[in-house]
């Protein structure tokens, strides 16, 4: 896929959820998508899901470092 396709696909999976979220979510999620494609880094859907529950206070961000961090533990 092209940069473009890949932002798109992002952009495209985030606007499935435009309805359950405030415009200042959506807007904060979209461009913290955009901000990471710039540099070429896409996330998944599974990662667009963490960052809407960050937004909509599902789970805190520390709460989520947190779970990356005991993941990572288990692998080393």
């Amino acid at each position: 896929m092209t940069w473009e396709q890949n932002r798109k696909s992002c952009f495209d999976y985030l606007d499935r959820f435009k309805g359950q979220l405030t415009s200042s979510q959506y807007k904060s999620i979209k461009q913290t998508i955009g901000t990471l494609a710039i540099e070429d880094m896409f996330v998944s859907p599974s990662k667009i899901n963490r960052l809407i529950e960050i937004a909509t206070g599902k789970i805190t961000a520390d709460a989520s470092i947190d779970e990356l961090k005991n993941r990572l533990d288990t692998v080393a």
